[in-house]
């Protein structure tokens, strides 16, 4: 089922799929890659005219999940070889071996694969039919359920028409209705969201006011996210993802002087010292130079160990495959603000911006190096 429907395959596909047209592979940090040659038309049952394929989708912490496509074909390869090692040779099946067999080895009928759809739809508490009466589960189903999944996944339609190899406008009538599913969120999308920038505005006041009465800077920044934003903006997954974007951007916005934390925060010297530490920590983590820029960033720690196209910033930036890297020192740092990046050393960068506005004497300058 879930080969089926992330490759979105018709019931005849997966009557006729052969187990040695299946090929897993593995990427650098050993999670596996799976790909499908398949029909171009449904006409090409020999499989000749097509590929597509599916990455892991598990967590990249944990173990693997029932619903990974590229887990779901390794694990349907080791289940054959253990059936029908007599079908295996150099590590391979033979060329006739189905890739979803009876149990005699042999290709099951179309009939069959719609009765194993139709058993699935039971197990999973899916109605065979409409309340009109009219057919709900088919044989399509698994490419129906593939394209709509896809759909409401946010992938654009080109390009679930492009994986699920529709020649047609056809795909157009299976994901429609995915997109109106979730028509009761446009409203409160429209309404609810606004830009990053505006929310900085408007959760400066409540915030200041939470930290003067002893509320920690993330403390109160998680409670003013759960209460003034409804549905968190477009980019952002949840109120917890908001509250770590707007972070850098809301100091930006508290006493308009882009001070990390208000004016009653810096006059508490025992507050300062524990601002301080923080800057500290920010100067001693590893430090990545875009040369094309002339930005710092700071590395993930647990990037370092990864293969070089995924080693990323806190930001985000993969900086593992650019060519005008370097790592300084925090003392080989360009000088001003803007050289250091606001998402990841906001405390840093704005302490060098307090130094140069008007009463930048607080930031006491002399116990911190810049």
């Amino acid at each position: 089922m879930v080969i089926g429907a992330f490759w979105m395959l018709r019931e005849l596909e997966v009557s006729s799929a052969r187990a040695a047209l299946v090929e897993v592979t593995l990427d650098g940090a050993g999670r596996p890659r799976a790909r499908l040659h398949l029909p171009a038309t449904k006409t090409d049952q020999r499989a000749l005219g097509a590929s597509r394929s599916h990455g892991c989708g598990c967590p990249r912490a944990g173990p693997p999940v029932p619903g990974c496509p590229a887990h779901a074909a390794w694990d349907q390869l080791r289940l054959l070889r253990a059936r029908f090692p007599d079908r295996w040779s150099s590590g391979r099946p033979d060329a006739a071996l189905p890739l979803f067999p009876t149990a005699a080895g042999q290709a099951c009928s179309k009939s069959s694969v719609v009765a194993s759809i139709l058993e699935a739809a039971d197990l999973l508490g899916v109605p065979r039919s409409a309340p009109d009466g009219s057919e709900r589960v088919s044989g399509h189903s698994l490419r129906a359920t593939g394209a709509q999944g896809l759909a409401r996944a946010g992938l654009e339609l080109w390009s679930i028409q492009l994986l699920g190899r529709w020649g047609s406008e056809a795909v157009r009538g299976y994901v429609r209705d995915a997109a109106l599913s979730r028509s009761e969120e446009w409203a409160a999308q429209v309404l609810q969201s606004r830009p990053l920038d505006a929310l900085a505005q408007e959760a400066a006041p409540q915030l200041e006011a939470m930290v003067r009465g002893g509320s920690g800077f993330d403390e109160a920044l998680a409670v003013v996210c759960r209460e003034t934003v409804a549905v968190a903006p477009q980019g952002c997954a949840d109120h917890a993802d908001l509250a770590e974007q707007l972070a850098p951007i809301v100091v930006e916005a508290i006493a308009g002087a882009g001070d990390f934390a208000p004016a009653a925060l810096l006059a508490d010297p025992s507050a300062q010292a524990a601002e301080e530490d923080l800057v500290q920590d920010e100067m001693g983590s590893v430090l990545v130079l875009n040369g094309a820029r002339g930005v710092v960033h700071r590395a993930l720690t647990s990037a370092l160990d990864l293969p070089p196209g995924r080693a990323t910033t806190a930001c985000g930036w993969a900086f593992g495959l650019c060519a005008e890297t370097s790592f300084p020192s925090a003392a080989e740092v360009p000088d001003g603000h803007r050289a250091l990046c606001g998402r990841c050393l906001p405390r840093w960068r704005a302490l060098r911006k307090r130094l140069v506005a008007p009463g930048g004497a607080l930031a006491r300058p002399g116990q911190v190096a810049t």
